[in-house]
């Protein structure tokens, strides 16, 4: 039976102190994740923004040079000369310069933007688990407030 009773008193002692941990943590952990977000998460974003917003270009003008190869391509293989047996044309090129150019681009404008962008994550990440702080338990803190009365 003592050993037992160890083990109850262990375990309360364990969720008095949770509680009385979240209850005091939870509302400073709140106060700087809406500081961090309010402040330093704003400044981050506006100087991830033109980056980021070199990478958008850079893919768009990628993705507009595949798509029209894309259609060269198809125009080629869509045409009425395929079918002629004396047909000795080659189709054009699936990767040209110019894609290979703009593909470097992108490369480059993604990594200039890596590290602005992780720092805008990794603050995130700080906020979300400051968010996720845990909130004290009301049924320990109600049995606290009654012992406290009490004592």
């Amino acid at each position: 039976m003592p050993e037992e009773l160890r083990n109850l008193t262990t375990e309360c002692r364990a969720q008095v102190e949770a509680t009385l941990t979240a209850a005091l943590l939870r509302p400073a952990a709140l106060a700087r994740a809406d500081e961090l977000e309010a402040g330093p998460l704003v400044e981050l974003q506006q100087a991830a923004a033109a980056p980021l917003a070199a990478v958008a270009a850079a893919k768009e003008a990628r993705d507009e040079e595949k798509q029209s190869i894309h259609n060269r391509l198809a125009e080629f293989y869509n045409s009425k000369r395929r079918k002629q047996p004396d047909d000795d044309e080659h189709p054009p090129a699936n990767e040209t310069p110019r894609l290979l150019e703009l593909q470097r681009a992108l490369s480059a404008a993604e990594m200039a933007a890596s590290g602005p962008e992780s720092k805008v994550r990794g603050l995130g990440y700080e906020i979300e688990a400051l968010r996720a702080a845990p909130a004290a338990d009301p049924a320990v803190l109600g049995v606290l407030r009654e012992a406290l009365k009490g004592a």
